[in-house]
């Protein structure tokens, strides 16, 4: 589909990742992390350069997750002093913290249309018609 060309060899991956010593995380970023690397190590799709934007990926579904923890019983709006009607910050932070992940996501293949592009590539079976084609 698409008729793109075909990759001429398998990619290489490496799948030994170890925390970045220079970033901590704690709390739910922790917790995300070990799924999310346990899952894309399984899914053979991690390189070590990749620990960086998993590191960032965990911080932001932990900040998520303490967002949306923080906003329940919460309003969708505030009243400021004068009476005007606002959006709750913690809304904002959200969305925020929403966009971030959806962006990380697929840079993952974790969303059906990236994974599709991503296991395309890392799938794609030897054809043995090649060498009959006219390309």
């Amino acid at each position: 589909p698409g008729k793109r060309k075909l990759p001429k060899k398998k990619k290489e991956i490496e799948t030994d990742l170890t925390f970045s010593p220079e970033i901590t995380l704690d709390g739910y970023a922790k917790e995300y992390w070990d799924k999310l690397h346990d899952r894309l190590k399984t899914q053979g799709v991690l390189k070590i350069t990749d620990t960086m934007e998993l590191t960032m990926l965990a911080y932001y579904c932990g900040k998520f997750k303490e967002l949306t923890d923080q906003l329940k019983g919460e309003e969708i709006s505030c009243m400021s002093d004068k009476g005007n009607a606002y959006q709750n910050p913690l809304w904002g932070a959200l969305n925020t913290c929403q966009d971030k992940i959806q962006k990380m996501l697929i840079q993952f293949g974790m969303t059906p249309a990236a994974r599709a592009d991503v296991f395309e590539e890392l799938e794609q079976p030897e054809n043995p018609f090649l060498e009959f084609t006219n390309s």
